[in-house]
């Protein structure tokens, strides 16, 4: 893994002898940074090619958002939304939101509208 500023990387964790484990949990990182991992597979022969390059930011799902709120007039065919930010970002920056609606006949089958 790199340390979350795009620099070089470092082995965090060697499975020699435990070849059967195919998790590990990295601690000590500081909120908000993209760390990169990648993982190579060792056995007698050598190494494997590296795989793939993967970037995971050290943050939390945001916290508690509040329902939203009818922002105007409704029509037959729109109803305007506002909505707040939630209470926490967890740690990273809110990149989108998304609005999730029924066939409005109180089915729990939801649509996703961006």
């Amino acid at each position: 893994m790199d340390n979350g500023l795009n620099e070089n990387f470092k082995i965090v964790w060697n499975g020699q002898g435990n070849s059967d484990r195919l998790y590990y949990n990295v601690t000590g990182l500081f909120t908000g940074r993209p760390y990169r991992f990648y993982v190579v597979a060792i056995n007698s022969a050598g190494n494997s090619s590296a795989s793939s390059i993967t970037t995971v930011y050290a943050c939390d799902k945001p916290g508690y958002i509040a329902a939203p709120q009818l922002n105007g007039q409704q029509t037959a065919s729109s109803i305007p939304l506002r909505w707040s930010a939630p209470l926490t970002t967890g740690g990273c920056p809110i990149t989108s939101y998304a609005i999730l609606r029924n066939n409005g006949a109180n089915s729990t089958d939801f649509v996703v509208i961006h």
